[in-house]
C-alpha cells in the first residue's frame, strides 16, 4: 500500500503482518520517561545494530531498482523507435500499394477488354451454332422434300 493510501481497519491488521514497519509516536517526554530511557543504553546499541542491518539490507534494493529504472527508460526508449519504424514501413507498404495500384489500371483495363471480346466472341459461335443446326435442319428437309418428288 502506498504511504499517502488511506487504510480500512481489515487492511490494517493483514498489512501488520507484512514486512518492517515503524509506528512513531508524537507523545511528549516527562523528565522521569528521559531518565528511565537513558538507562536502557542496551536498547539504544539494539536499535542502532538493527537500524544498521536494515540500511545494509536496502543497499541492494535500492542498486536493484535504479537497474530497474535503467531498464525502463531503455525499453520505452525502444518502444518509441519500434512505434517509429513501423510507422514508418506502414507509409512505405502504403506508397508501394498505391503504385501498384496506378501501375496496374491499365492493364485491368486491357483484361477487361480482353473478357468483353471473349464474351462476344462465345456469343458470335453460339449464335454460328444455332445458324448451322438451323441450316442443317433445312438443307435435311429440301432433301426429304426432293426424295418425295422424284
Amino acid at each position: 500500500m502506498y504511504p499517502c493510501s488511506t487504510r480500512d481497519n481489515t487492511n490494517e491488521k493483514e498489512e501488520s503482518q507484512k514486512g518492517i514497519r515503524f509506528q512513531l509516536s508524537m507523545k511528549r517526554k516527562t523528565s522521569s520517561s528521559l531518565l528511565s530511557s537513558a538507562g536502557n543504553s542496551s536498547n539504544l546499541e539494539t536499535l542502532g545494530v538493527s537500524i544498521q542491518e536494515i540500511a545494509h539490507s536496502a543497499a541492494p534494493i535500492g542498486r536493484c531498482m535504479g537497474q530497474f529504472q535503467l531498464d525502463l527508460i531503455k525499453m520505452k526508449k525502444e518502444k518509441e523507435k519500434w512505434v517509429k519504424e513501423s510507422s514508418q514501413m506502414i507509409n512505405v507498404h502504403n506508397d508501394v500499394k498505391t503504385r501498384i495500384s496506378q501501375a496496374l489500371a491499365p492493364i485491368q483495363l486491357k483484361i477487361i477488354a480482353v473478357e468483353k471480346q471473349i464474351t462476344d466472341t462465345k456469343e458470335m459461335i453460339e449464335k454460328k451454332k444455332s445458324n448451322i443446326i438451323l441450316n442443317e435442319e433445312l438443307i435435311g428437309n429440301f432433301w426429304k422434300r426432293i426424295g418425295t418428288v422424284v
